[in-house]
């Protein structure tokens, strides 16, 4: 177990190795945030698509998939990417990787959004795959993700980081999906049937009310 002293400098030299791998980047590529990237095909249409698929067999299907990096494994040669429908594995390899690309391998962390163009295939031991050709980083991330396996733990935190309880927990994720879902339903429902939707004033930065008075504190920090 870690103090929070410890916690804090890990967590600096994480960040500044990773502002070096950015700064590498930048002289490399130039642009690491780039506005528009398109992809032609999500994870899960993926995964339906080539569901009979069998092992060992390498398409013709070129496609342009994006994601976040969850896991890396053997210097990058195999990444598994997530999007909001799932998962997919890049295999990057000299037989099918161009140099330029296989460049970017060593500064890709976990957390990184990367954009992949390859061809679609299933390894032999039945993981649907796609060969790279081209790799593109699409957002470097400074910040390093939660323990792979235990996510968030501290409840506390899980509701004051949201999206970091999203990225490690389907559980959380799919119950997102979930309320967005019922919640765009009652909309479209209501509007259906003709009414209209009032926004309702909860936060604002000025005082209102009937009988509210401002009044001022302090916070000793």
């Amino acid at each position: 177990m870690t103090d929070n002293k410890t916690e804090t400098t890990l967590s600096s030299d994480v960040t500044e190795v990773r502002a070096q791998k950015l700064a590498l980047l930048r002289e490399k590529i130039g642009d690491v945030y780039p506005a528009h990237f398109h992809r032609t095909t999500t994870n899960a249409d993926l995964a339906k698509k080539y569901e009979a698929l069998e092992a060992d067999v390498v398409t013709d299907d070129v496609v342009t998939v994006a994601g976040r990096v969850y896991s890396s494994r053997n210097s990058g040669m195999f990444m598994d990417i997530h999007d909001a429908g799932g998962k997919i594995q890049i295999f990057s390899h000299k037989d099918t990787t161009p140099e330029e690309a296989r460049a970017l391998l060593p500064m890709i962390d976990l957390g990184d959004i990367i954009g992949v163009t390859g061809v679609v295939r299933r390894t032999k031991r039945g993981e649907l795959s796609i060969n790279a050709q081209e790799i593109t980083m699409l957002t470097k991330s400074l910040l390093p993700m939660p323990e792979k396996w235990h996510g968030l733990s501290d409840i506390e935190q899980r509701y004051r980081k949201r999206h970091l309880d999203i990225m490690t927990n389907e559980e959380s994720k799919l119950r997102f999906q979930q309320r967005s879902k019922i919640v765009s339903g009652i909309r479209r429902f209501m509007e259906d049937d003709g009414f209209m939707e009032v926004e309702t004033p909860m936060l604002h930065s000025v005082y209102g009310g009937a009988t509210a008075e401002p009044f001022k504190t302090h916070h000793n920090t």
